[in-house]
């Protein structure tokens, strides 16, 4: 199964039964998320990681994805903030069920370069994400919930590629008006990521294991 990472919005539409993956319009964006995320400029080689996003945002509690984070890839994943200030944040563990363990994540490397963080909180709907990040849109079909809550579908094509740098795919329910058009997950890791469009297809090849899971 790949690493999808929830919004927490869809997480809880999905929860409420307001989103039935299988028979609503569910769609997939190839996302350049340096339109989209905070940049990052240092990731501390330690016990808990140290991020370094100028101005972020983001407070003790939030749930946030990273990607990109070069040399320190520890660094990259799904995590909860921790003793926030202006410029810098600490990276503690996230559980699959969204409650902080207070666990500290431990840095892997040296950081080298790049990185973007998101909020998994206060990107809800597809209005949040700025229309210079979506690279390429496709829908899913043969889309399939099984009894132990495993969303899949088939591998998907986008057709004739180009534009900015892709790190980042997005699911999300489409109702045709972006403020209600819920954001459902991201999975910002896989094969061939960081993909550079070049004007051929993109095919997006899913595990059998499933995409995500509720």
């Amino acid at each position: 199964m790949t690493t999808a990472a929830w919004f927490a919005k869809g997480l809880q539409e999905f929860a409420n039964g307001n989103i039935d993956f299988v028979n609503d319009d569910i769609r997939e964006i190839l996302v350049d998320v340096a339109d989209w995320g905070v940049a990052i400029t240092g990731a501390t080689n330690a016990t808990p990681i140290v991020i370094t996003a100028n101005s972020h945002g983001f407070s003790d509690g939030d749930v946030v994805m990273i990607v990109g984070v070069g040399g320190n890839t520890a660094a990259n994943g799904t995590f909860i903030v921790a003793n926030s200030d202006t410029n810098t944040f600490e990276l503690t563990s996230y559980q699959a069920s969204g409650v902080a363990d207070g666990t500290n994540v431990a840095g892997n490397g040296s950081y080298t370069s790049g990185g973007y963080v998101i909020s998994m909180e206060a990107n809800e709907d597809l209005a949040d994400l700025p229309a210079g990040g979506r690279v390429s849109t496709t829908a899913l079909s043969s889309k399939t919930v099984s009894g132990r809550g495993v969303l899949d579908a088939a591998n998907t094509t986008h057709s004739s590629v180009t534009g900015d740098s892709v790190e980042l795919i997005v699911h999300y329910y489409h109702t045709g008006t972006e403020s209600t058009s819920t954001l459902l997950y991201a999975i910002g890791s896989g094969t061939g990521f960081p993909l550079t469009p070049d004007g051929n297809n993109v095919v997006v090849t899913y595990p059998a294991a499933g995409i995500a899971q509720l």
